[in-house]
């Protein structure tokens, strides 16, 4: 039998020899923040939003403002999201997605997509 490194295996099966890693967490919520920036460094969040209840991979309910969140939490989020529209110059409208730990209270970077986006009926005609 023979071993293929882990970095070996991803090159040969997706053109990649980058491995990334996510921390487990066991009761999740998926929290976004709409971001506008200007692209010379003026970044706002517009407020955060719980998209956790999702089907089959779509978003199936959008809850503004997110519930349970305390004021201290609701802000750090937003200010980690203009900080990462901030760090790229960032010129638009977008989506800065979370992980929110609801055991330990804490949230880690999930991705973030340009242009808002809704997953309202209309869009998917």
């Amino acid at each position: 039998m023979r071993f293929i490194p882990w970095n070996g295996w991803r090159a040969t099966n997706f053109s990649q020899g980058v491995s990334s890693w996510k921390k487990y967490v066991e009761v999740a919520r998926h929290i976004e923040v709409q971001i506008f920036g200007d692209g010379h460094g003026n970044v706002a969040a517009l407020g955060e939003r719980d998209c956790s209840v999702q089907r089959r991979n779509q978003k199936v309910i959008e809850e503004t403002p997110a519930p349970g969140l305390t004021d201290a939490v609701r802000a750090q989020l937003c200010d980690a999201a203009v900080r990462l529209g901030r760090a790229v110059n960032y010129r638009s409208a977008g989506t800065v997605e979370f992980v929110f730990d609801v055991n330990s209270d804490t949230f880690y970077f999930s991705r973030s997509t340009p242009a808002c986006r809704s997953s309202t009926a209309s869009r998917n005609r």
